[in-house]
Order: structure tokens, then sequence, then C-alpha cells
């Protein structure tokens, strides 16, 4: 689905919790998008929450708003500061999406866009990203967790890059907490999100650190742990990332 989104020259987004004003953007000097009502409507609106809605917002070169009279409100670049301030999308993906595109960020960063989204499904958390992040695999409706599990193996064969060990879970396995998320919503807080710098997107690549998903789990052939001792924690082994050039553990 997501091509298809890429194929197409405009994608219209009809935000039916939206009320229209009586006026059609442009009408008036203030314009509806440049309103504190509309800012504090627009926060509100069911797509900005919608796991399958972030492709409809991602992928196509134009997206136009409608509110629920099919007025337009306004476009992606229009309103690029507000959706960016609510979604943490970079401004620049919502501009110049052909220049800047989706595959340039790192994989935890784009989780972090559907880390607070929903879907009616558990399974469609995972499928709704494929696209996002250029991997393929079977759906299998049923599978509930598992799906999110199946896609970061897909992308640990596919990519060499480290930030999909950058999460933050508190579901500990006999002490420990798992190598890999259970959820999109670990990645709700994202080191990146801020410090985003294209010339290092792929940690993996950056470090030369090699790592594969076998039957014993997570094989590292040739990186480095550091040891401590967390008080109340018993001992540690970090797999040190140096996210983006600052020390960020795992």
């Amino acid at each position: 689905m997501f091509s298809w989104y890429e194929d197409s020259k405009i994608c219209y987004a009809y935000l039916s919790d939206i009320i229209s004003t009586g006026r059609a953007v442009g009408e008036s000097p203030l314009g509806l998008v440049r309103t504190d009502q509309f800012a504090a409507d627009f926060r509100k609106c069911r797509w900005l929450t919608r796991g399958w809605c972030l492709q409809e917002l991602l992928a196509p070169r134009h997206v136009l708003f409608l509110d629920q009279d099919w007025r337009e409100i306004g476009t992606r670049h229009l309103l690029s500061s507000l959706i960016s301030d609510i979604t943490g999308i970079p401004k620049t993906l919502l501009t110049t999406p052909r220049r800047t595109k989706v595959s340039n960020f790192p994989i935890a960063v784009r989780i972090s866009w559907i880390s607070k989204r929903q879907t009616t499904r558990i399974e469609d958390m995972s499928y709704s990203l494929l696209g996002i992040l250029g991997v393929n695999m079977p759906t299998i409706y049923g599978e509930g967790p598992d799906a999110f599990m199946r896609l970061q193996g897909e992308i640990v064969r596919k990519y060499n890059d480290l930030s999909i060990f950058a999460f933050h879970s508190e579901q500990t396995l006999c002490g420990f907490t798992p190598a890999l998320a259970h959820r999109p919503s670990c990645f709700h807080i994202n080191p990146a999100a801020g410090t985003y710098n294209k010339e290092s997107h792929y940690l993996g690549s950056w470090l030369n650190t090699q790592f594969s998903l076998t039957n014993r789990g997570i094989i590292f052939p040739n990186a480095t742990l550091r040891y401590q001792k967390a008080p109340g924690l018993g001992h540690q082994y970090l797999l040190d990332l140096h996210y983006l050039g600052k020390r960020s553990d795992q």
C-alpha cells in the first residue's frame, strides 16, 4: 500500500471530526489553519492517531486535508509545523518528501512515528509499518503481538542498523530487558528524534558492527560489551550504541 500512495499525485485526507467554520482557507487573512481553535481541534483529530494513516501522511507527493463539510483545510506543506509538533515527524520530511526520503531515517526513528498511534487489530501496528520500513513479510491475522517480533526479525535480517535496539522497555525476562521490543510503543521516546544526522543514520554500518538473529537469539560476533554492577539490578552487560555520536546504552 505504501507504494500505491507513493505513486499517487495527491492524497485527500477527509477529517470527519474537524468541524467546518463556514469558510474555506484563504477567504480570510487569518485563515482557518492559523486560528488557535483550529490547532486545538487538529491536535485531537482521530486521523493523526490511526496506524494505517501514517503511510497516507508520508508516502504521497501531496496531501490535501478536508474538513467534515469537504472544505479545504490546507496541505501537508502548509500544516507541516503543526503536524511535526503533534507527530514528532521531522518537518523536512513533510515539506520535501522527494528530497528527504523516509528511508533516510534510522529504523528506531521510523518506528517511533507510529508508537503513539492505534489500530483496531494489534497485528496492523506491525503490518502498517512494512512499507515505511521497506521490508516484506506475510500477514497472519490472529498472531497478535508476535507480528511485531516477526517484523523486527525481518529488519535485523535486512538492515545493519543498531537503532533497532534503542528502545525503552520495563518488561523483564529473569531480570533482563529482552533484546527486541515487545511492541512499537517501546520506541515512543527515541534518542535520535531531535538529533538526526543524515550522515550516520545506519548505526551498524557506521560502527562496522555485525549482528544476526539465530535460534539462540541475537549474535554480535565482533561487538564489545561493557560490564557494570548496578545497585539493585545486579550485573549488567551493555551494548554501547554510541547513538549518533552520543552515548546511549541499551
